[in-house]
C-alpha cells in the first residue's frame, strides 16, 4: 500500500536461496582433489603432509580461498586424471598445476631417475619403454658400473 512492497514474498525466498546455495560440487571427483590438496599441505595429521607441507609445499591464497577459483583456472577434473605440479618442489598455483595421468605424474616425482643420452633425457621408466628392455635391468647395469651408453645400447643376451 505504502510502495515500498516489490513482491508477494517469493523475491525475497530466490534471495536467501542465491545467499545459501554453493557450487554444488561438494564431493565431486574436482573438490575432493581440491580439498585433498589443501590438506596435504596444511594438516599435520594428513598421510601425505610429510611430502608436502612439511616440505614447505603450499596451496595458493586464490585456490586456498576459494574452490570456485581454483574450478576456474583448473577446470572440472578429466576422468583418469589427477593434479600434478610440473615443477614438484613449487607450489600449488596456477601456472605450476595440470590434470595428468598416472604415468605422467609417476615420471614426475621427486625421486625420479633421469638418464640423458644422445641429447634426449627421460627417466628410466620412459628408457625402458622406448627400447625394450626392463626398468630394473636398466637399473641392475648402472649399479653394476655399466656408462649410460653401455646400458642402453647393449642388446639382451639370449638364452637358449
Amino acid at each position: 500500500r505504502n510502495g515500498n512492497t516489490q513482491s508477494c514474498g517469493c523475491l525475497n525466498i530466490e534471495k536467501v536461496k542465491q545467499a545459501n546455495s554453493t557450487h554444488r560440487m561438494t564431493n565431486s571427483s574436482t573438490w575432493v582433489t581440491w580439498h585433498g590438496m589443501i590438506q596435504r599441505c596444511e594438516d599435520p595429521k594428513n598421510i601425505g603432509y610429510k611430502n608436502y607441507g612439511a616440505r614447505g609445499i603450499k596451496v595458493c591464497k586464490r585456490w586456498r580461498n576459494s574452490f570456485l577459483n581454483f574450478l576456474k583456472d583448473m577446470g572440472k577434473r578429466p576422468k583418469g586424471k589427477s593434479i600434478d605440479r610440473i615443477d614438484n618442489n613449487g607450489n600449488y598455483e596456477p601456472h605450476n598445476c595440470r590434470w595428468s595421468t598416472r604415468r605422467t605424474q609417476q615420471n614426475n616425482r621427486s625421486n625420479s631417475h633421469y638418464l640423458t643420452f644422445k641429447g634426449e633425457t627421460h627417466t628410466l621408466a620412459q628408457w625402458s619403454r622406448k627400447i625394450g628392455i626392463k626398468q630394473t635391468t636398466i637399473q641392475m647395469r648402472l649399479t653394476l658400473g655399466w656408462t649410460v651408453e653401455e646400458t642402453l645400447k647393449t642388446p639382451l643376451m639370449r638364452t637358449k
